[in-house]
């Protein structure tokens, strides 16, 4: 069975800031050629590298970001150069590039240009700042893109320095926003015959993708000025990172129900047990004396039994692995996550997939990165020709019903962009369980009117269902019949 995108062509022109784009692509089975300038990506010289030999080859955020990939080294301020770019767009499906707008007009590929040149072609433009406005033309690097979405300021522990994810984090934030929206682009050309773009902004997306409470917090603060106007740091929020005797663990306890297992594990119920603690925004704003209690009672326990016991009392928590840890770890292990490649420079290391795992169609790591100079001149077949059905100027994901059971942040969050790029979505709750967000509020018996739920699940339609019993589990498996996706 074929990949599910081994139908599209990809042309990619990004450094390593937009190259997970392409990658997350290419996993999935589309042909991806990585267009590199004659003095090669500079990514190449991104450290670490294999055996901690520096060289054009080695480089393992470049080998990693652009596994999948074919190359081609093409100039495109030499005329031939030029005809041979335009030829592989001219066969493509999707061009995905991160040059910013100057260097988008210097190389003929701003959206109008490629849009009247190549009318079939979905354009991802990636830019940090977009396209528009004053800061249009600025680069960002990891950390300040990072900064820019208010990521830092929120990451790390209260009483220490904002702490850093390294990586590409913000830019990743770009390019699986890119990836969505190009694949809703192709559905979208399926049915009207022509491409569009899709511009992205890395400090919009990775507000949207890293920090997005803060939005919804802000403005609730104008109602309710009592509540702080930035978040407390993630590691002492409402998520808290808490100390063990041999490493860290991180707790979630949305609901209730949730909240007395956690204190029935810590053993504080004298000072955690009152009816104030049940409410999720008390929690919240006293997030310090949790810490300090939740501190105390385990700093002495080893973590596994700490997440051993939490398990029993059906408490959400989770380890935070290092990188070893986590490669180690017996559920990746059993799921057979990593896989042994071969590639040149990696060998017989650990490497990582897409974590998709489709029913049907596999996901595929097909070769390695290319090779310094390497170039496949081979192109792109014929495409096919387009529908010619006019129309359009709908949402793109018109049309398609999409079911919602989750709760709080995750499966909403698949929602609200689902319905944003036009898609039907109804979010069904359990009459008796209600998603916990709705409770993150500071008017009581006002679950409507909670700002997280209302962000998180912003869109959506919304149907209360009582699933423990027979009929309410009838309606719900007959809205997921006549859906088209069920998250």
């Amino acid at each position: 069975m074929p990949a599910p995108l081994a139908h599209l062509r990809v042309v990619e022109v990004v450094d390593l800031r937009g190259a997970l784009a392409g990658r997350i692509l290419a996993d999935l089975g589309a042909d991806v050629i990585k267009v590199e300038p004659l003095c090669l990506d500079a990514g190449r010289l991104r450290p670490p590298f294999a055996g901690d030999v520096a060289a054009l080859d080695r480089s393992l955020p470049f080998l990693f970001r652009n596994a999948g990939k074919r190359g081609a080294v093409i100039d495109l301020h030499d005329a031939g150069g030029w005809r041979r770019f335009c030829d592989l767009c001219a066969h493509a499906d999707i061009l995905i590039e991160n040059l910013g707008p100057d260097e988008e007009r210097a190389h003929g590929l701003a959206p109008a240009e490629v849009g009247e040149r190549h009318p079939h072609l979905v354009h991802v433009a990636l830019a940090d700042f977009g396209l528009s406005g004053p800061r249009a033309g600025w680069r960002a690097e990891a950390l300040p893109a990072f900064a820019a979405s208010g990521a830092l300021h929120a990451s790390g522990f209260p009483e220490l320095p904002p702490c850093w994810h390294p990586g590409y984090l913000a830019h990743d934030c770009a390019s699986i926003f890119g990836v969505a929206g190009a694949l809703a682009a192709v559905l979208d050309r399926a049915r009207h015959g022509r491409g569009q773009t899709i511009e992205v902004s890395v400090q919009e997306a990775a507000l949207n993708g890293l920090n997005p409470w803060s939005i919804p917090l802000a403005d609730y603060a104008r109602l309710y000025p009592m509540l702080p106007t930035s978040p407390r740091r993630n590691a002492d929020g409402a998520y808290h990172v808490l100390p063990t005797a041999t490493g860290y663990v991180r707790v979630l306890p949305g609901s209730s129900r949730q909240w007395k297992a956690f204190v029935a594990l810590l053993g504080n119920d004298d000072a955690l047990g009152g009816p104030e603690w049940e409410m999720p925004l008390y929690r919240l704003v006293n997030g310090d004396v949790v810490r300090l209690l939740a501190t105390e009672a385990l700093r002495e326990r080893r973590r596994d039994e700490v997440l051993a016991d939490a398990r029993r009392r059906d408490v959400p928590m989770v380890p935070v692995n290092t990188p070893d840890e986590f490669v180690r770890e017996e559920q990746t292990r059993a799921r057979g996550y990593f896989r042994t490649t071969g590639f040149p420079q990696v060998g017989a290391a650990p490497f990582a997939p897409s974590p998709l795992n489709f029913s049907v169609t596999p996901v595929v790591l097909a070769r390695p990165a290319p090779a310094p100079g390497a170039d496949d001149g081979t192109g792109f077949a014929e495409r096919g020709a387009d529908p010619t059905r006019g129309g359009g100027g709908d949402p793109v994901l018109t049309g398609c019903r999409v079911i919602d059971l989750g709760v709080g942040a995750v499966g909403p969050e698949i929602g609200w962009l689902l319905a944003e790029l036009g898609a039907e979505v109804i979010k069904i709750e359990s009459r008796r369980n209600l998603d916990f967000l709705r409770r993150l509020t500071v008017e009581p018996d006002t679950p409507n009117r909670a700002w997280t739920f209302n962000f998180e699940s912003r869109g959506q339609k919304s149907v209360c269902l009582d699933l423990t019993t027979a009929r309410g589990r009838e309606l719900a498996l007959g809205l997921c019949a006549t859906a088209d996706v069920v998250v």
